[in-house]
């Protein structure tokens, strides 16, 4: 909101000396407040008290405080910003609560809420168990002396994605019965009532704005009991994230705004640097596994390390997963050599090549001419960023990370290097300002700063509004890639052969890929093989990298009727953020 809330109309109109003033002033004391943390800053020297800030840096900070009010105030004087930086009234958030509801949830240290805002009704849920020891204790599990991390959503979030299904198993039913169900029971009874034959309706939207840290988790997937059959909430209704009431608003501008009729993809799949840039820290894999101390308790391991860095560079990008898990499984007693392979192990490129398969079959299903695609090598920043402009919606396939320390570094990985957050929502970055729908299909691209700002959801998603993009689709957690693109697939189909707006065709996918029996994901492949044979000559498409993978799953199970994508790890990480209203008009 402080940096670019269409600040660049206030030159247009005559007011370019406020703008500049504005800037520079934000600018300066971005820079103050940084200096006063700096030196505020307990790291240092054991026992030493923090330095005190100079007098003169405060009076600095003040002076430039004053003066930036003044003129935000001139800027208020101006038609169209005399609410620039003001708290939403009622009013405004009931205007734009009138076509969804707007669900806000909060944890507090004695309980929990939902304020579910309808227009100017608002309907307050009260959710005693959601404290913030019960947010806590579903993020992390410790041992009984609580030294330890033993477990949790957080720690599978960020760092152990193997204990996500175990940290689903146990969060999403308690997320369900005391969350989720008495918000769904309060929508039902005030918002969507049943209809004259008393059937529930389903599949209405709402917008969810979790507070704190509570937006890292995946709400939509949370599980209870309705009338009987378990459900998650998504089979009730379709859910669309949000940061805030005034973010959505602008999100649903932005996309009025945008001209229809035109659509245009851009996607990168799978971008791997050059073979070339590998060739010095292959070398220096191989030397470092040669280091290894001759130890009958890693015999194996290292005969296998010596087997994989023995081959051609090229071939060994491919299989940087492989690298890193057996690098893992070293002991740490080994100590140098150990901790030098697991740091040469990190910078090695980790490929994933159903992300190339998925951004592919997403570009068959457009027409001739809809869409421009970089692979590998050529998915660079700069060609990237030569064709954005045109874009009507970018799909990433890759890897993607978010940093909790400084979320503005958080970003996309291209090849040669990442397409960041901050670099987004820079005032001159225009890359964006065509696109209607970004879909982060990329590992940690829908969290959230939950360390600096416990009001409000920062993010990649929530970045990407605040660009520009009116609708964003992300991912919570790593995922697993030939589901994603299974996923990814169905979800395109949904958008482009049933006319859905994303927010519902993403609901859909996640719905279908969670209920895919094996007999089903067979008759769907052997679909997507007629689709890829007829065109053969475009190399790589993704049933056949499906069907190489996937059919392992058929063929080593007697069990057609088993649902092999039922774990929430797979199909609950995606979320759809901004606004999906209108989208049947643009699309």
């Amino acid at each position: 909101e402080r940096n670019r809330r269409d600040l660049e109309h206030l030159a247009h109109q005559g007011h370019g000396d406020l703008l500049t003033r504005y800037r520079a002033l934000s600018e300066q004391r971005e820079a103050l407040i940084a200096q006063l943390e700096r030196r505020a800053s307990p790291l240092g020297e054991a026992g030493a008290a923090p330095a005190a800030a100079p007098v003169e840096v405060r009076n600095e900070l003040r002076r430039t405080g004053e003066e930036l009010k003044a003129v935000i105030a001139e800027i208020r004087k101006i038609p169209g910003y005399e609410d620039f930086l003001l708290p939403p009234t009622f009013e405004k958030i009931a205007q734009i609560a009138a076509q969804v509801p707007l669900v806000y949830l909060l944890a507090t240290p004695t309980d929990g809420l939902a304020l579910i805002v309808h227009g100017e009704e608002v309907h307050a849920v009260d959710l005693p168990a959601l404290t913030e020891e019960t947010l806590n204790a579903w993020l992390v599990w410790t041992d009984e002396a609580r030294e330890n991390v033993i477990g949790g959503y957080l720690p599978a979030q960020l760092a152990v994605p193997g204990w996500m299904s175990e940290a689903l198993a146990r969060l999403l039913p308690e997320l369900g019965t005391q969350v989720m169900e008495p918000v769904a029971k309060a929508l039902h009874a005030f918002i969507f009532p049943p209809t004259a034959n008393g059937d529930t309706r389903h599949d209405q939207q709402v917008v969810l704005i979790p507070t704190g840290r509570l937006a890292l988790l995946p709400l939509h997937a949370a599980r209870y009991r309705a009338n009987g059959p378990e459900v998650h909430f998504l089979d009730e209704f379709t859910v669309v994230y949000a940061p805030s009431a005034t973010a959505l608003n602008a999100a649903r501008k932005r996309l009025s705004a945008l001209p229809g009729g035109e659509r245009y993809l851009v996607g990168v799949g799978n971008p791997l640097p050059p073979v070339e840039t590998l060739t010095d820290l292959h070398a220096q894999l191989r030397n470092a596994v040669a280091a290894l101390p001759d130890d009958p308790a890693i015999a194996e391991i290292r005969r296998a390390l010596e087997a994989l860095v023995a081959k051609p560079t090229a071939e060994l990008r491919e299989q940087g997963f492989l690298l890193q898990r057996l690098v893992r499984r070293l002991p740490q007693r080994l100590g140098e050599p150990v901790e030098q392979l697991l740091e040469l192990s990190r910078r090695w490129p980790l490929s994933l090549p159903y992300a190339q398969a998925e951004l592919q079959s997403v570009t068959d299903l457009l027409s001739p001419g809809e869409s421009d695609a970089l692979y590998r090598e050529s998915a660079t920043h700069d060609a990237l960023l030569a064709r954005l402009p045109r874009a009507t919606w970018v799909h990433f396939s890759c890897h993607g990370t978010f940093d909790p320390a400084a979320p503005l570094r958080s970003g996309l990985h291209l090849a040669d290097k990442a397409l960041t957050l901050e670099e987004m929502l820079s005032p001159g970055f225009t890359g964006l300002a065509t696109t209607r729908l970004a879909v982060l299909s990329a590992c940690q691209t829908a969290l959230t700063d939950f360390g600096h700002l416990p009001e409000e959801a920062i993010g990649l998603p929530a970045g990407l509004l605040q660009a520009g993009v009116p609708s964003v689709v992300g991912t919570l957690w790593s995922v697993e890639d030939a589901s994603t693109a299974l996923l990814m697939t169905r979800f395109y189909e949904y958008m482009l052969h049933e006319g859905e707006p994303p927010a519902r065709a993403l609901r859909r996918a996640q719905a279908w890929l969670r209920d895919l029996t094996n007999a089903q994901l067979e008759a769907y492949l052997m679909e997507h093989r007629h689709l890829a044979e007829a065109r053969r000559q475009v190399a790589q498409r993704m049933p056949l990298y499906l069907i190489e993978k996937l059919m392992v799953k058929l063929l080593t199970t007697e069990e057609p009727d088993a649902r092999p994508y039922a774990d929430p790890y797979y199909w609950a990480p995606f979320t759809f953020n901004g606004t999906s209203e209108t989208w049947e008009e643009k699309a």
